[in-house]
């Protein structure tokens, strides 16, 4: 949950001790109040503190002195909505945060006892904090492109399976693309002038300062805790890495000294891996070109939740090797990916055949993994770039193939056409999209791009792979 008016999470965090203030008489009698119990809340929650007041017989009022953040002296005005509100019940005041507020700021509580010409007073003085921890979707060697900066929404931050998503560090891992395992969460706050700290529900959780890992750059947690740090100007960026096993775990931000979080993300680790190939000549870019409809896709499934790679067609062989090829056997053998996903459009469609058979070919020396989905559009076979063979095999160990292509002719698309592939869906062969009234003009140059085909694949990829 981020920091938004309706949904916003806020803690109250102390600013001053409780404080009694109880006169004397001239014969002695003393009269006095106190108030204990918790200083802080989550919005939404409410805590209870409670009254102690004497001698007994005298009369209570209590006060709620809204004011508004970070005003002071004849700045300090009250706050037209208060983020809290409170009940008296006898001996115990009941404290409410609204789960929308007009401001926030200061809240001070304050407790009159009156007894004959007696007047004792208590206050408890706290300030509302609102903060919000920020994921962003994973890294790609030195930095996000060609896919953008995009931040985990609000709402799926802590989803367990469409929340922020981190890559396993194994021991060993190589790192192909250079570090790029760790996610970019970003911190801010409302109230610069307090220290936070961070509280993780795994061990797996290993936070740092630097993308890269400088040495003297982790935080330090104990018992899952970190010490309270500063957050100068309200801002900071922390780098969090996945050690341990698969699984789940969420990091919270609060106030040093609290258990109360102004916001948490909840971490789920990738099983699978995601090859978007484009055609020849198709380089993924940062705004995603329209026209290129295999990286529209993997932008899609990016934004959703899966740990997805644009690459150029030209980094898998005629063999099937490659970078692409070595990212995977990689995340394979040491960030423990199970599944590993391919699709192409003409050139990257022949890629992704030949990517698939080097993987089953190699799989004994691989490790352990399934193909649980692959598709081709307008599949042309990629020996070369001039190569203009229809790739018509079916990806070897695939357990799901889509295939759409359409026929043309030579001087619609120079005779650039994929074909039917035994076992594809749509069955028997995949769908040659002239056949249908919305691909009814289809060429070789557009048939990656409609929204029928580029939506089928998508869907059927979601149904079939875990992230």
């Amino acid at each position: 949950m981020g920091h938004r008016r309706s949904l916003a999470r806020c803690a109250l965090a102390a600013t001053a001790l409780l404080v009694s203030f109880a006169p004397t008489t001239p014969s002695g009698a003393v009269a006095s109040v106190t108030l204990t119990g918790p200083t802080e809340i989550a919005l939404g929650g409410t805590v209870q503190l409670v009254i102690d007041a004497s001698p007994p017989g005298g009369s209570l009022s209590v006060t709620l002195e809204p004011l508004r953040l970070g005003a002071t002296g004849a700045q300090r005005t009250k706050l037209a909505a208060p983020p809290v509100t409170f009940r008296v019940d006898g001996e115990r005041i009941t404290l409410t945060a609204l789960e929308t507020s007009a401001g926030v700021g200061d809240v001070v509580l304050r407790a009159d006892y009156r007894q004959g010409g007696m007047l004792a007073r208590a206050r408890v003085a706290l300030t509302v904090v609102e903060g919000n921890a920020t994921a962003y979707r994973p890294q790609f060697g030195a930095g996000y492109a060609p896919l953008p900066r995009l931040a985990v929404p609000d709402h799926l931050e802590t989803h367990a399976t469409r929340g922020p998503g981190i890559r396993v560090h194994g021991a060993g891992e190589t790192d192909p693309s250079s570090e790029d395992d760790l996610i970019e969460v970003e911190l801010s706050v409302s109230h610069a002038s307090f220290e936070y700290a961070l509280r993780r529900s795994s061990a797996a959780l290993a936070v740092w300062t630097t993308r890269n890992k400088v040495p003297g750059t982790q935080l330090a947690f104990t018992g899952n805790v970190t010490q309270g740090f500063a957050l100068p100007g309200g801002t900071r960026t922390a780098w969090v890495e996945w050690t341990g096993a698969h699984g789940t775990a969420e990091l919270s931000l609060e106030p040093a000294g609290s258990a109360t979080p102004v916001d948490r993300v909840r971490f789920h680790t990738f099983h699978s891996i995601v090859m978007a190939l484009g055609g020849e000549s198709q380089v993924p870019s940062d705004p995603v070109d329209p026209n290129h409809g295999t990286f529209v896709v993997g932008l899609a499934l990016y934004a959703n939740g899966y740990d997805v790679f644009l690459y150029d067609e030209d980094n898998v062989s005629p063999t099937g090797a490659g970078s692409i090829y070595d990212e995977i056997v990689n995340a394979i053998q040491h960030r423990g990916v199970e599944q590993v996903v391919s699709f192409g459009y003409s050139h990257g469609g022949g890629s992704t055949y030949d990517l698939a058979d080097r993987l089953d070919a190699n799989r004994g020396s691989i490790g352990t993994f399934s193909i649980p989905f692959t598709s081709y559009v307008d599949s042309v076979e990629n020996d070369s770039d001039t190569d203009t063979a229809m790739e018509l095999r079916y990806p070897p160990s695939s357990l799901y193939h889509a295939n759409h292509y359409q026929h043309g002719s030579f001087f619609e698309d120079l005779g650039l056409d994929g074909g039917p592939v035994p076992g594809s869906d749509p069955p028997p062969t995949g769908l040659d999209v002239e056949t249908t009234p919305w691909g009814a003009s289809a060429t070789h140059f557009l048939v990656d791009d409609y929204q029928q085909v580029t939506d089928f694949i998508a869907a059927n990829l979601d149904v079939r792979v875990t992230r």
